[in-house]
């Protein structure tokens, strides 16, 4: 049943941690006295989740719709909740990551800066708050798709040289079991003419040298 809600190949690493943000990120907002309200809170963290949730099972525009709309969901959370908020930023940052299209991953990155400067923009009135102890972690986030993408792309390569070195080994060894049917197959026809010309002999031997007609059987 989990295996039809969450990626397969994900659960043993990322599971557990995603459960465990969830949680905290619903306690964190709901608990706060936001000029949101409560209505507006659920709203934000229905948007977060429904992103969070195409983010996980989608590579293609849809992950970048998911990872926009979650990125604004941030931003509106850090401006009427809390400037903390925008850590969860890695979340998408993450999933931006495992994009097919670096066009996508460059908008992406693009997005995070404007989620991070609009919170500045609200909370500060600068666009960016170098007193902020955000603005590395702005920097992180937006270093982090790049270095996902490489990661799984050297992930998809090993891959691939695992299946091209599986292929090889079928073709060695279907190579190696026709070259020893070729062999037998070459050993057998010669003992086989060996077995008719010695038994020509023999049979031509058996009335004229029945001594010689006994050593061409013992050789058969």
């Amino acid at each position: 049943m989990i295996r039809k809600l969450y990626p397969r190949e994900q659960i043993k690493n990322y599971l557990l941690l995603d459960v465990i943000a969830v949680v905290f990120l619903f306690y964190y907002v709901l608990r706060s006295n936001s000029t949101l309200g409560l209505s507006g809170s659920f709203i934000l963290l229905l948007a977060f989740l429904v992103s969070f949730y195409m983010g996980l099972w989608y590579r293609n525009l849809y992950l970048l719709a998911a990872v926009l709309t979650g990125f604004v969901t941030l931003a509106l959370l850090g401006m009427y909740v809390g400037p903390n908020l925008l850590f969860y930023g890695f979340i998408f940052a993450d999933l931006l990551g495992r994009s097919k299209s670096k066009w996508h991953i460059g908008v992406g990155i693009a997005a995070i800066a404007l989620m991070f400067m609009a919170v500045f923009w609200k909370r500060t009135g600068n666009l960016l708050d170098e007193n902020s102890i955000l603005l590395p972690f702005m920097i992180i986030q937006m270093f982090f798709p790049i270095v996902i993408y490489i990661k799984e792309k050297a992930k998809t390569l090993q891959g691939e040289l695992d299946a091209a070195n599986k292929q090889l080994g079928k073709f060695i060894q279907q190579e190696e079991r026709q070259r020893i049917a070729r062999d037998l197959h070459d050993t057998l026809g010669q003992t086989l003419t060996m077995i008719k010309l010695k038994s020509e002999l023999a049979t031509k031997w058996i009335d004229k040298d029945p001594t010689q007609a006994k050593e061409e059987l013992k050789d058969i």
